[in-house]
């Protein structure tokens, strides 16, 4: 980077290098602290931090992004497509291997929505209740009471 401009700290700077890539901070983070500097004169200097940690976050995540969408990641699909095109056999198990998995997720998800946060089947069941209590010496160890026998 060209220079630190005043009220910029060396950890803020770290920061936002770590967030853009080190590949291209000294192009980006240049830019970025010319604006910095704009920023800090039309406003104070916490703002102005704030403000440039949040471009170089903006600008890591659309470098990020744009890497995950190029040709890489389109090559490695295409090679995975024409294999599976090779192999129907093994394609067609591995379909339906998919298709079992996400079948038997879905099932046990809903059970245990259905168990753990469904409603009990009784007529006002969110008002029922338990008391216990554990009687030294009972051979039962506690009791249950209503609420509406109270």
């Amino acid at each position: 980077m060209r220079g630190r401009p005043e009220g910029l700290s060396r950890t803020v700077e770290v920061i936002a290098a770590a967030l853009v890539g080190a590949e291209r901070a000294d192009t980006v983070l240049g830019d970025l602290v010319e604006e910095f500097a704009a920023v800090r004169d039309r406003s104070d200097r916490w703002r102005a931090t704030v403000w440039f940690l949040w471009q170089a976050c903006v600008v890591g995540a659309q470098v990020r992004l744009a890497h995950w969408r190029g040709p890489g990641w389109v090559a490695d699909v295409r090679v995975a497509t024409r294999r599976l095109m090779r192999e129907p056999g093994f394609s067609s198990v591995a379909v339906i291997a998919l298709a079992f998995a996400v079948a038997a997720n879905g099932v046990v998800l809903t059970v245990a929505q259905t168990v753990l946060f469904g409603s009990l089947p009784y007529p006002a069941w969110d008002r029922l209740g338990v008391l216990t209590s554990d009687h030294v010496g009972s051979e039962t160890g506690g009791f249950g009471v209503s609420l509406l026998s109270m």
